[in-house]
């Protein structure tokens, strides 16, 4: 069964170099290059290194893998001038390469099925044995022919993968090619940063009485750091429009206020803790697709896109209270609410609220007609799709409301998107470590020599806009609670 896989891979590589990168999460790890029609085994990471990886990729005129975050874990930088097609992102962020060819390949899969099952049982039988299995590579434990079978089948699995998403996700291999790798990449530099916690707080904290949660992330800081960092794995492709999501490790996509926040500070002595923010960006992502240039210029270089929209009724007698009460105003006119919501949130009777809401629907009319236009496409199409290309799959009983916030969200996620990208590539060099992001927030551990530098992180997200009128804040304090305040 496996021949006809081989000659069928081999047809897709005709004429080109590959370089493949097969690897799991015990360190299990190997290199399948694919040079003139033949197999090319280098086994096990320090002969990895040893090859030389960063020549290979030179060498090949493709690069496809299973998960090109293992390239960085081995030392290897991935490529600024190529791209590595990464199999993991392509199909959505499956664990396992055996588990993907599982759901997508045929006999190339039942093939890698039985010597996976061999391997496994090799590795129970050392356990049996009460081998500690975790203290010694997996090389010493399992035959080599063995290996080299599993090893080889997985990277023609992984090539299988690339040809079929050839044939079946060119959509998905486009967007991969304009965004997806390089995001995905700045990504994986960032997750090597870690953040920074001030542990003789954390075990401080832990002491006090706290709600569950709070207790809970001071007890997993304190066991999972690593002379006092801590670090998140990423999912690149994120939920279904595009925000990433926390794989694993530290979550940083759900630090309470308060004493958690108070926990994050600089690793650097003097340093300080950055938080630069984005304004609103899915609503100024909703006024750039309006169709109405008179009112796309109400929000021209608008710093508080909610404080903008309240002036259109108070002029410049805008107080919290009533920029909040605008703010939950547009949310219910945008995406659907009630009265009851908006009195619920400000304090408003439900009378007024419903008064605030009907003027503002007279004055976001074009907001209105966008999410009809938007619902009535989706609804014939089953799928809204932002400017970028990217399509978001509805349900026939979505509102419009839902609707718009699919395309709002979305198209928000990559402009978030090329902002991340740029700003890891302009703190590359620095001494300043980029930590991590929550939604549209990105943290960064501030060195002393480099306070300076904050004006021209918050230009060069600002900068990174597409076309839409972006602003950013920017605040620092001595630890993360302060600088988000």
């Amino acid at each position: 069964m496996e021949q006809p896989a081989t000659n069928d891979i081999i047809e897709v590589c005709r004429g080109q170099d590959f370089f493949l990168g097969v690897f799991n999460d015990r360190g299990f790890s190997g290199l399948i290059v694919l040079l003139d029609k033949e197999f090319h085994f280098v086994f096990n990471e320090t002969a990895m290194i040893a090859f030389k990886v960063e020549n290979l990729i030179r060498v090949g005129n493709k690069i496809v893998c299973y998960d090109m975050r293992q390239f960085v874990a081995v030392g290897a930088e991935l490529p600024d001038d190529k791209i590595l097609y990464d199999m993991k992102l392509l199909y959505g962020y499956v664990d396992s390469v055996f588990e993907l060819a599982t759901k997508e390949l045929g006999p190339i899969a039942d093939v890698l099925s039985e010597q996976e099952r061999r391997l496994k049982a090799n590795v129970k039988a050392c356990k049996m044995a009460r081998v500690d299995v975790n203290s010694h590579p997996i090389s010493s434990l399992i035959p080599s022919s063995l290996l080299r079978r599993v090893v080889r089948l997985r990277a023609m699995a992984t090539m299988a993968l690339y040809e079929k998403a050839l044939r079946t996700r060119s959509d998905a291999i486009n967007t991969f090619e304009t965004s997806g790798y390089s995001f995905a990449r700045a990504l994986y530099h960032v997750e090597r940063n870690g953040t920074f916690i001030d542990v003789p707080y954390a075990e401080e904290q832990l002491k006090k009485s706290h709600p569950p949660h709070i207790s809970k992330f001071f007890r997993s800081v304190l066991e999972t750091n690593t002379d006092g960092i801590v670090y998140t794995k990423f999912n690149p492709i994120g939920g279904k429009t595009g925000r990433i999501k926390v794989d694993r490790g530290f979550n940083c996509l759900g630090i309470a206020h308060g004493e958690p926040r108070e926990a994050i500070v600089s690793r650097f002595e003097g340093g300080l803790i950055y938080s630069f923010d984005f304004n609103a960006i899915d609503y100024r992502c909703i006024v750039a697709s309006v169709d109405d240039p008179e009112f796309v210029k109400l929000y021209d270089d608008c710093d508080d896109f909610h404080q903008r929209t309240a002036s259109f009724f108070f002029g410049d007698k805008v107080d919290e209270l009533r920029r909040k009460v605008i703010k939950e105003c547009t949310y219910v006119v945008a995406y659907g609410g009630t009265e009851s919501t908006v009195s619920n949130k400000t304090g408003l009777s439900t009378a007024k609220a419903a008064e605030v809401i009907e003027m503002l629907n007279e004055k976001l009319g074009p907001v209105a007609r966008l999410r009809s236009e938007l619902y009535a496409r989706a609804m014939r199409d089953g799928y809204v799709e932002t400017p970028d290309g990217r399509r978001i799959p509805v349900a026939s009983d979505d509102h419009p409301g839902k609707v718009l916030g699919l395309y709002a969200q979305s198209y928000s996620s990559h402009v978030f998107e090329r902002a991340f990208v740029a700003v890891e590539k302009l703190m590359n060099g620095m001494k300043s470590k980029l930590m991590f992001t929550v939604h549209d927030e990105l943290v960064a551990d501030m060195h002393p020599e480099e306070f300076g530098k904050a004006p021209l992180i918050k230009q060069t997200m600002e900068s990174a806009n597409g076309g839409i009128d972006l602003s950013v804040s920017a605040n620092e304090g001595k630890d993360y609670g302060e600088a988000s305040k």
